[in-house]
């Protein structure tokens, strides 16, 4: 999943699909560190990576919780 979602980030057409991807392994290793290992490390740096790329693409997601309601995107490009 790691391999697929990183691969998916590199190219710009595929890059939410490769965020939403890798916020599942994100929310799961965030608490461990934080809670039970209290590991100060490289997850902040990731975390907000992680945060800063799904803003620059959130029109991506509206179909995610706008059933029916848009057309779907044919290229959604990054804001900036």
């Amino acid at each position: 999943m790691y391999l697929a979602g990183g691969t998916l980030c590199l190219l710009h057409r595929t890059t939410p699909l490769g965020l939403v991807l890798l916020a599942a392994p994100l929310a799961i290793i965030v608490p461990f560190n934080v809670l039970l290992a209290r590991i100060p490390g490289p997850w902040i740096l990731l975390v907000l990576m992680q945060l800063a790329l799904m803003w620059a693409y959130r029109d991506a997601y509206i179909p995610l919780w706008s059933y029916g309601k848009t057309k779907p995107a044919e290229f959604v490009t990054a804001r900036g």
